[in-house]
């Protein structure tokens, strides 16, 4: 994977939820400013509980968007009446 992948993910306007995925592992970017690349082409990821994670960007396997999973969500808990 390349930062230009990345890049190109989080400049999205709006803004797209994301789940980066590794061999057997995963880590979900739910804001933009959650993420950086490092010079040295770590990826470091902060998270809401004060929890972060750091990874080179070569463990990246593929990234998926995440719309689909929130609009799932929000269905279950505000169901719209026909």
């Amino acid at each position: 994977m390349d930062s230009k992948t990345i890049y190109e993910q989080i400049s999205k306007v709006p803004f797209e939820p994301f789940r980066i995925r590794f061999n057997g592992d995963s880590h979900d970017v739910l804001s933009a400013g959650a993420i950086t690349i490092q010079r040295n082409n770590n990826v470091f990821i902060a998270y809401a509980d004060q929890t972060w994670a750091v990874f080179g960007l070569e463990m990246i396997c593929s990234l998926e968007c995440l719309i689909s999973d929130f609009l799932a969500r929000d269905q279950e808990h505000n169901p719209r009446e026909p």
